[in-house]
């Protein structure tokens, strides 16, 4: 079993875009605090039809399983109902339209397996309730979770991160279904570099890109991989125009891209 020596960092960053006039573009305001305790490795999500984020879990001291909604339009928080799986850190979440999927993650000290969740749990905001899925193959923590969107068929993924063996993983998992009662995590092409954790993973409609993040040898890695998520079998293609031609290739089947040469650098 390898040992990761990171230094401390929130896993997750949540930039709320204001209703800003044109005289104050380009500048940074504060907004309300965080209404609950100080913390690191929480997660964070928007979902269609709520003008504002959700955060949750993480650890302050003790691992967390609280949530908070914050309101873009009253600037406040409050909160709202918890993850109903114990409370963790460096879980993985995303949203897909009106619904958010938050699970996985670190749920103790130790690298037992029994510190590494495999729990997932789909939350439907408009109700203020929680719902439990099917869980993620693979009992890990510091994975990522990936949206997409494209019209009516948006879609969930969850890759990467770290096993109950301290292994840094490449596998990659699409939550297909369309309800509680048919979800199932079907496996996709695994991520197209070296396995690993503390990716960044972020969607442009309907494409998703996934990088950085350290791998089993510590090694810190700068690349950025464009996953092609069209035509995945039974589902019609849409071309997706990229931001650079040198990042995207069309490809005949859902797989990964980067021609971006990779840098490493050795972490200390």
């Amino acid at each position: 079993m390898r040992n990761y020596n990171h230094r401390a960092r929130m896993s997750t960053a949540i930039l709320v875009c204001l209703g800003i006039n044109a005289s104050a573009q380009d500048t940074w305001s504060p907004i309300a605090s965080f209404m609950g305790t100080a913390r690191q490795g929480a997660v964070s999500f928007t979902v269609d039809g709520i003008n504002g984020a959700f955060v949750g879990t993480g650890n302050d001291g003790a691992f967390r399983n609280d949530f908070w909604r914050y309101d873009q339009a009253t600037d406040s928080w409050s909160q709202i109902a918890d993850l109903p799986g114990v409370g963790r850190m460096y879980a993985a979440a995303f949203s897909t339209g009106f619904s958010a999927f938050v699970g996985t993650g670190k749920t103790g000290n130790g690298s037992s397996a029994a510190t590494y969740a495999s729990d997932f749990y789909m939350l439907e905001p408009f109700s203020n309730t929680w719902f439990s899925i099917p869980d993620y193959p693979i009992p890990c923590a510091y994975a990522i979770g990936l949206g997409t969107r494209a019209n009516a068929d948006n879609r969930g993924f969850v890759g990467l991160g770290i096993d109950a063996g301290l292994n840094t993983q490449n596998a990659f998992y699409q939550l297909t279904g369309s309800s509680i009662v048919d979800f199932a995590w079907t496996p996709r092409a695994p991520f197209g570099g070296t396995g690993r954790a503390y990716a960044t993973a972020f969607n442009v409609g309907n494409a998703g890109y996934v990088g950085f993040g350290v791998d089993n040898t510590n090694t810190v890695h700068n690349d950025l991989w464009h996953y092609d998520v069209y035509p995945i079998p039974g589902h019609r293609r849409h071309p997706v125009r990229a931001p650079s031609a040198s990042l995207h290739r069309h490809s005949p089947s859902a797989r990964w891209d980067t021609s971006r040469a990779e840098r490493t650098t050795q972490q200390h």
